[in-house]
């Protein structure tokens, strides 16, 4: 027994946020790396991905399409397999619906914030898998050559 145990069971038994996998759009993210070329750029979103930092690093509010938050997103990462920018996210877990828009507010607080639509997908982010846990990773190739 532990102080916080009783609280831990009710949250594992209701979780009221699940982890998620988001596919940022690639329009909103090369309007944030185009931006880095005038006077007034967003954020710089780090490419391919964002270097590890202690307590997880940056942190983005996420929204539905009218402003609620109902997360958080972090970590956006380019996967060079499927040619996408993904982020992990801890959303609410009413929120959450695959194939659904929402949107990241990419940015520092008190700084210039960029709306970067997003669609909710599963996580772990392997797409064309029914099921991630008997998912045999050896069939995936390897992108080097002979």
């Amino acid at each position: 027994d532990f102080v916080g145990r009783e609280a831990l069971e009710k949250e594992i038994a209701h979780p009221v946020r699940r982890v998620v996998s988001l596919e940022l759009n690639p329009d909103d993210i090369a309007e944030v790396i185009r931006s880095q070329f005038t006077d007034d750029p967003y954020k710089y979103i780090d490419f391919p991905c964002a270097e590890p930092q202690p307590a997880g690093g940056h942190q983005d509010h996420v929204t539905d399409q009218n402003g609620k938050e109902i997360g958080i997103s972090a970590n956006p990462t380019y996967s060079s397999h499927y040619k996408v920018m993904i982020s992990h996210a801890v959303i609410n877990v009413e929120e959450i619906e695959e194939g659904r828009e929402v949107i990241i507010k990419w940015g520092d607080f008190g700084g210039k914030i960029k709306d970067i639509r997003a669609t909710i997908r599963p996580f772990p982010y392997i797409r064309d898998v029914e099921d991630n846990k008997t998912y045999d990773l050896s069939s995936v190739p390897s992108g080097l050559s002979k």
